[in-house]
């Protein structure tokens, strides 16, 4: 059995931490709430905040491993392009939902499905990209 080829790798990485942001997302809201008090809309709103923070440092660590890169560019650009791409899924989504008529639940799945791709891709060839001349070889 041959090795996994670095891009595969990284994808299934890229989906095992999503699903672990998942996870930190209804974990810390369920917690603000229940435990602290705080409102559904205020602990979801911190909850966005912390795993915009955790998913950046996972990223940049764990997945691309681009810790050589500079933290503010890559910080600033994965912040800008988050907000970008949420509202590119939603303007996804209301394309097939509520333009071609496609079921909410079909509509959802084939937009979160196609922007994770995006999304991978993205990432690696344009916010934790190695500079030419580093001694760090180029993940993506």
């Amino acid at each position: 059995m041959g090795k996994i080829p670095p891009t595969l790798d990284r994808l299934i990485r890229f989906g095992l931490f999503g699903v672990v942001l998942f996870g930190i997302a209804l974990g810390l809201t369920a917690f603000q709430h229940e435990v602290l008090g705080f409102s559904e809309e205020l602990a979801f709103g911190i909850t966005l905040v912390a795993v915009l923070v955790v998913g950046f440092l996972g990223n940049r660590h764990l997945v691309f491993d681009a810790s050589a890169g500079d933290i503010r560019r890559q910080g600033i650009h994965y912040a800008v392009a988050s907000l970008v791409f949420r509202a590119l899924q939603y303007g996804s989504f209301l394309v097939l939902h509520t333009w071609l008529g496609m079921a909410y639940l079909l509509a959802i799945t084939i937009v979160l499905w196609g922007w994770f791709f995006i999304k991978f891709f993205y990432y690696g060839a344009r916010i934790f990209k190695v500079a030419e001349g580093s001694t760090q070889e180029a993940k993506v």
